[in-house]
């Protein structure tokens, strides 16, 4: 602010202040001399993406990783369509039915090695 240019009127007090806001909580660096980018005003920085690795891409992940769409034959929108208390335990039960899964496969893994053996 003290090397600021001299303030005329409210608009420029507006600007100033979202400069040293954007610059203080490192959204975009404007005391860089020599700097001076167009859209340095409407651009998307990564500093306010609020989206990004947010619930909803988890949500996503977790369908895709539980395999929702094999285990209750929803697809992606109509998983995200459900209230969270029935998201999280769909979620649960797709998880309890790939643990199933996977010890069924090591029992059956287990007695055909038995069988070799023997």
């Amino acid at each position: 602010m003290e090397r600021g240019p001299t303030v005329l009127n409210s608009s420029d007090v507006q600007l100033a202040l979202r400069d040293c806001y954007e610059t203080t909580y490192r959204i975009y660096d404007h005391s860089r001399s020599g700097h001076n980018d167009a859209l340095a005003l409407v651009a998307m920085r990564e500093a306010e993406d609020s989206s990004s690795g947010g619930l909803l891409y988890e949500q996503i992940r977790r369908f895709e990783e539980r395999q929702v769409y094999k285990h209750f034959g929803l697809n992606l929108v109509q998983f995200l369509e459900l209230p969270s208390d029935i998201v999280r335990f769909v979620l649960e039960m797709s998880l309890k039915r790939q643990q199933s899964n996977a010890k069924t496969q090591e029992d059956v893994v287990d007695e055909i090695q038995r069988m070799a053996e023997g």
